[in-house]
């Protein structure tokens, strides 16, 4: 009996240390979504100050489109049968990051 109670109160300690990790990543991850979501001013500062044409513009955020329709079924469904939530979407999440200050970088 001794061992189960410590058992739980160790489940119950590391169970509310992953939702307090997930709570913070959640609000990171709104701030990055509404940071990328917001199309229409990327598409003026593409076009007015990198100097890129409308179609140019069109077809990065047609792409954009595209690969996140393809990947947001398959990464949900390895989300929820995954017992490392945390670690994939901060990997997502940074890696999102570098590859936007990649693009700013070179769109030069």
């Amino acid at each position: 009996m001794a061992e189960s109670t410590s058992a739980d109160a160790r489940y119950s300690v590391k169970n509310k240390r992953a939702r307090s990790n997930l709570n913070q990543l959640n609000l990171y991850l709104g701030e990055l979504r509404d940071g990328l979501a917001m199309l229409n001013f990327q598409n003026i500062f593409l076009i007015t100050s990198r100097h890129y044409t409308e179609k140019q513009a069109g077809i990065i955020f047609v792409v954009f489109g595209i690969t996140q329709f393809c990947f947001q079924t398959p990464m949900g469904y390895i989300l929820d049968h995954s017992d490392r939530k945390t670690l994939i979407l901060g990997t997502a999440c940074v890696v999102t990051s570098c590859l936007t200050l990649i693009t700013f970088i070179w769109s030069e």
